[in-house]
């Protein structure tokens, strides 16, 4: 039995399939946002939430989870949140700290604790292990919090079926790679492979025009590799 259908349709019906697989995955629905830690104030954070027909903006208090600078959220591919993160500490659904969740990128600083870290962190789903979370983070070292480069890139895991379902941090703070890398804003990326399932991770290094790539599989990751290409990354670059 055959279908034969005009090129025009075919293409259409190719495009509605692949826009019902991206609507399926909903994993950065909830953006958590906002910066009070005083818990008198009500409220004392927000949320967008995107998973609806239209955006919707719900109140909610963190406590001390401050969120200004550093931040970073996942949800399942339904849409509900599943954890996030200010860069110092990683928070679960129910906004308090995850199971072994605090001390992120090694961070002793109370000014940090408060105003979340100033650096960038990605989180990615297990490419074959939907109960798994990969969170890649720069840690600006000792006496760095505020500098203009970072020195370390970090890897941590979260495993959502511990504690109840609301997860357990796994692997924390482990180094994958130690350089000065770029500086301030969005300059961690990912990229998905071409096979559909893993992860490109790439992230620039300080004042050069070499990239260091990482790549995410089922089991491990492999990499560092690096690669120069294009012009110089100077300071001016740090929103990336």
């Amino acid at each position: 039995y055959k279908i034969i259908m005009p090129m025009n349709k075919l293409l259409f019906f190719l495009l509605i399939l692949y826009t019902t697989f991206c609507n399926a995955q909903k994993y950065d629905n909830i953006w958590p946002m906002g910066y009070a830690y005083d818990t008198t104030i009500n409220p004392c954070n927000f949320y967008l939430d995107f998973t609806h027909d239209s955006m919707e903006i719900h109140p909610f208090c963190l406590g001390a989870n401050f969120i200004e600078v550093g931040n970073s959220a996942i949800s399942d591919t339904a849409g509900n949140l599943l954890f996030y993160s200010n860069g110092t500490k990683i928070i679960d659904s129910s906004h308090n700290l995850m199971l072994n969740g605090g001390n992120l990128n090694n961070n002793s600083d109370p000014f940090v604790e408060y105003q979340g870290y100033p650096a960038e962190l990605l989180i990615l789903p297990s490419p074959i292990n939907s109960s798994k979370y990969h969170i890649f983070h720069i840690e600006r070292g000792t006496g760095g919090v505020l500098s203009g480069y970072a020195l370390h890139l970090n890897y941590s895991q979260i495993d959502m079926n511990l504690n109840n379902g609301l997860g357990a941090v796994t692997t924390k703070n482990r180094p994958i790679l130690n350089d000065t890398l770029g500086g301030w804003g969005s300059l961690l990326e990912a990229a998905k492979h071409a096979n559909g399932t893993d992860w490109w991770v790439l992230i620039p290094e300080w004042r050069s025009n070499a990239y260091y790539r990482f790549l995410l599989t089922e089991d491990t990751i492999l990499g560092p590799y690096r690669q120069e290409v294009g012009p110089a990354f100077h300071w001016i670059d740090y929103n990336g």
